[in-house]
This record gives C-alpha cells, structure tokens and sequence, in this order.
C-alpha cells in the first residue's frame, strides 16, 4: 500500500531525501512520514473542509494536506486541547501516525488533559454483548460519532476490538493505541472453521494449523500463515501473514459471534505500555478515546498475552514469535500424534533484547525491545547485582532502595525487602501460572507507589527453574514480559 521506490524518484524533494537520509531508506512507511513532515513546511495554508474527513479525532483545528505520488492525500491535524500531532492518510484505506509530547500517565491519551472522558463501561449481560457486537458491525456509526471500538476481555488479556474486515475500522485501533503502523494485528474468531476463510495457505500448513487449532483452540494460541485477500494490508503489517486465534472466554467469544465478524484485537492499552488485565486498566489508558469497554467479573485468567506460532509448510517448521501459556514442547507433541502433521519442527525465533524485527518475527506482535513497561523505569537485578547491592547496603544502597519498588519471583531480591519502598512477589513458590496471572496488575501497581522512581525486577534463569513443568511456556513468558518491562 505505500509508494514504491520508482515513484519517490518522480518527486526531487523524495529522491533528496532519499540521497540525504540513507538510514531510512529500507524503511518505506517511515520515509513517507519524514518526506511528508518536509513537504509540510512548503505548504502555508490551511484546509478546514478537511476535518469532515477527520471527523473521527475530535478538538482538531489546524489542517494542511500533501499529495504524494502513487500515494494520495496525507493530512496533519493538530489539536487544540492537547500537544498531540497527528499525521492521517489516505490511500486505499486511513492510515494513522501520532507522536505526543506529554508525559506520564496521559502520555497516550489525546482527550486526557482536556478532562473529557468519552469511554462507556458496559456490563458483560447478553443484551449489552449484542449491542457492542452491532457496534462493532457499524450498526450505530454517524458522522459526529464514527468509533465502533470495543475493549472486552479475554483468557489473556483486555483487547481492543474492531472489523478485521474493515481497514478504516482498524485504524482506528492505531490511532487510539498510538500504535505504529508496522506492527502487525491479531484477529479473533469463535471458530476455526472461520479461520480457514482468512488464511491462504498452502495443503501442508494447513494439515499443522489444522492439528495446532484442534488441540489448542480456544485457548491462548495464535497461529500465523499466510493471508487471505480478504485480509485488509493494515492488519497484516504489509507482510502477508494474518495471525488468528480464537479465545477461550465466554464473554470474547458471545462478542465475536454477537457481532458476525472476526474481531482484530490488540490488548487495550497505549503502545508500549503495560497489558491490561482490568476493565479499570482500560480505562486508565483509553479513557479519552471513544471506546466501549466490556467489564467482567472473571477476566483473563492466564494473564498475558499468547504464544504466537507461525506455521510454514514449506520448510516443515513451526516458529514461536512470542511465549504464551503454550508451550513449544506441547505444540510438538501434538504435531508429532498425528501423522497428517508429521514431520514439522517446532522452533524458537522469539526477539532477543539486542536483536532486530526481521524475517518470520516481523509478522507477530510484541516485538519491541521495551514493551510491557510502566511509567517507572525498571531494572532487571541479577543474582551477583542483587549480592552487590546488599553489600553496600549500609553505604549508598539505603538512599537508592528508599525510593525502589522490588517485584520478585520466588524470593530472589527477598534480601531487598526490609529496605525499599514497597515489595511484592510474584509467587513465593515459583509458580509460573500464579506469576502470570498477576503480573501485569503488579507492573501497574509499581507505578502507582508514591515516591518510586525506579522498579528492580528479579533474573529469572530460565534452565534452573523449568525442570520438565508442564507450565514452562509460562514461565518463558514471565521472563519475557519482566526483561521488556526492563
């Protein structure tokens, strides 16, 4: 969907560009910002009649927009209440950029300094459900009120609800998360059998998906192939793929049957921040944005988000782009049982802390380096900074940890307790399944402790502690969540 090389080439201020910005140039999504950031400052006027096309931000007054060949239209919209920018295009679907300017806690919320709180909390009651699931169709759409998100729970995590069908729907998602444009969505669907209408893949990928979707869905297992081309480009990231699941919860699957669409559905928080588990953790977040927010009792029992799996039938192999409550052992030993799926090999390619988002781990989300991560900076202790810090405990260590919040994991930092701020463990036992159910509300927790301005986080070494535990996909998935945290 965005413009190829030879036609930047068409446009001197581009083809400049391009000569004088080499280290963008792989990057086509962001040197069509950048150019366009340049562009803007030629142009010296206004377009009012553009905020009918904007109708979907509120508080917008300034509007200029640039053409860009072979692309179309990109408007920049500033609002009024709040320093946020926001960069719209237009090309066969909205495509949205924002970069804000303010810090803490509204940091992601255009609508927060102004006071306006546009979310609705709805109970979880068939009624509500067929409601939200007709808002989500569009049913109630009007110009002044063009939203149809839908935050509502699942067995993992809270996520945020639109039409995967639907590209103007998904942007919204973007828009409302400040979520960049590169990192891939997750639809949901209640069956596997609507699954197979959004992938395009191959006889032999089909046989594993198949298997994987039998054995573990619905549940906490996403499964990426290739997409559809009924499949909207701004859910797949550009690359092809479509990554599904369906949910285990009842309320997420009432929802999706309630609507008749599959559902894309990140979690409902802003970009980067920590996962919600709580409706309340919702509206902290997206309080400001016009969204419908699902409240149920029983949410996301695992606690984060799922394994994701891409499945290649090409090369026979499974690749694990994210840990989640499923395992890689279990995966394998059910492509192993049925012989339809022999001879497919589950591996790992999940982004380590230093390494870049390429080949098959472009296509799931959660990459980045630092996600997770509260509005308080975070450390990961080791076991020898842990005895380090101890040992100088009666130096400079006091005046540090008095203002350090310690989340542990089986005792690690227990040592630390008597002389920070304030402490919780995750699991006193070790338990994986306890530590992930809990551990985004603790991240969230961290940051609300008054006087903390850091968070020590436990090393978690994952061959001591897995052991043959059938909950060891969890417990990859709690080092994982702490080191991005970190």
């Amino acid at each position: 969907k965005f413009p190829r090389r030879q036609d930047y080439d068409n446009n001197r201020i581009a083809y400049n560009l391009n000569k004088s910005r080499q280290g963008i140039e792989r990057n086509y999504f962001l040197r069509a910002a950048v150019t366009a950031h340049c562009m803007i400052s030629l142009l010296v006027a206004t377009a009012e009649c553009a905020l009918s096309e904007c109708s979907r931000f509120r508080s917008l007054r300034t509007v200029a927009v640039v053409s860009i060949p072979s692309y179309g239209r990109i408007a920049f919209v500033r609002s009024t209440t709040t320093s946020t920018t926001k960069v719209i295009g237009r090309a066969s679907s909205l495509f949205v950029m924002s970069r804000t300017h303010s810090s803490g806690a509204s940091a992601g919320n255009s609508h927060a300094d102004s006071g306006e709180k546009m979310a609705k909390l709805i109970p979880s009651t068939p009624s509500s459900l067929a409601n939200a699931g007709a808002r989500l169709r569009g049913d109630f759409r009007t110009s002044s009120k063009p939203s149809t998100l839908v935050s509502f729970p699942t067995e993992t995590v809270y996520g945020l609800g639109a039409n995967a069908l639907s590209s103007d729907d998904c942007a919204s998602i973007f828009a409302a998360k400040r979520r960049p444009l590169d990192d891939p969505l997750i639809v949901h669907v209640a069956d596997a059998s609507d699954a197979y209408a959004l992938w395009a893949a191959d006889d032999i990928s089909l046989d594993a998906l198949r298997v994987l979707a039998a054995r573990f869905w619905p549940g906490p297992l996403t499964l990426v192939a290739p997409a559809a081309p009924c499949v909207p480009s701004i859910v797949t990231a550009g690359t092809g793929h479509v990554a599904l699941r369906s949910p285990s919860h009842p309320v997420a699957r009432a929802l999706i049957r309630a609507a008749g669409v599959p559902l894309a559905a990140p979690s409902a928080n802003r970009f980067g921040h920590v996962s919600p588990t709580r409706a309340s953790h919702v509206l902290d977040d997206l309080g400001g944005e016009d969204v419908w927010v699902v409240d149920a009792d029983d949410a996301c029992g695992v606690g984060v988000e799922s394994t994701v799996a891409r499945v290649d039938g090409q090369t026979r192999i499974v690749t694990v782009l994210r840990h989640g409550a499923v395992a890689k052992r279990e995966m394998q030993e059910a492509l192993e049982e049925m012989t339809s799926a022999g001879g497919f090999v589950v591996e790992s390619a999940c982004r380590s802390a230093g390494g870049a988002v390429q080949g098959p781990v472009a296509v799931s989300p959660g990459q980045a380096v630092r996600h997770y991560a509260p509005d308080v900076t975070c450390y990961v202790v080791s076991r020898c900074a842990a005895a380090a810090l101890m040992s100088s405990v009666e130096k400079s260590a006091p005046e540090i940890l008095s203002r350090a919040v310690v989340i542990d994991y089986g005792g690690r930092l227990s040592a630390l307790q008597p002389h920070c701020l304030a402490y919780r463990d995750l699991s006193e036992n070790c338990q994986p399944k306890e530590a992930a159910s809990c551990i985004f509300d603790t991240l969230r927790w961290s940051e609300e402790v008054e006087g903390a301005d850091r968070v020590y986080l436990p090393e978690i070494i994952l061959e001591e502690e897995e052991n043959g535990r059938d909950d060891g996909g969890l417990l990859w998935a709690v080092r994982d969540r702490l080191t991005r945290a970190a």
